[in-house]
């Protein structure tokens, strides 16, 4: 395999300063996971990264293999992952599939940050919606966003 496809690119996150506490947060999925960073309580970047397999397990295994490589290349001394929730969709059609393959994965995540002794915790959505202000009624695309 040609390069390291986890490498993580320098030149959208500043150094990390020694007196900083750096907190990343994860939005994660096995499709697309999405972060942010933040020195202290200041925005300094986001992003998303994007996994390529087609089964869960090896999707599973490489958003684990980037974020061994975000912790090298950021040093973060936190790392808040969105909590899960079984999201239904009308009729009682709940997504049990998605929510199980979504808890293997914050499984993983939290087992990964545990064996690299990086202070963790699990966030809900509606904790930190509150805290970002994005707020009730605005529509799931601009929650997204």
């Amino acid at each position: 395999m040609a390069g390291d496809p986890y490498k993580i690119k320098k030149n959208k996150v500043p150094a990390k300063n020694a007196d900083t506490v750096r907190v990343l947060a994860l939005d994660a999925a096995t499709n697309i996971t999405g972060y942010s960073i933040y020195d202290d309580r200041d925005l300094v970047s986001y992003g998303t990264f994007k996994t390529k397999e087609e089964s869960a397990e090896a999707r599973i295994h490489e958003v684990k293999q980037w974020l061994l490589a975000a912790l090298k290349e950021w040093q973060p001394d936190f790392v808040g992952i969105e909590g899960i929730q079984l999201q239904s969709f009308g009729n009682n059609n709940f997504q049990v599939e998605t929510y199980r393959v979504l808890a293997n994965l914050q499984g993983v995540l939290i087992d990964t940050l545990f064996e690299a002794c990086i202070d963790h915790d699990l966030v809900s959505v509606n904790t930190w919606r509150n805290y970002c202000n994005v707020g009730q009624g605005t529509g799931r695309e601009n929650k997204k966003k």
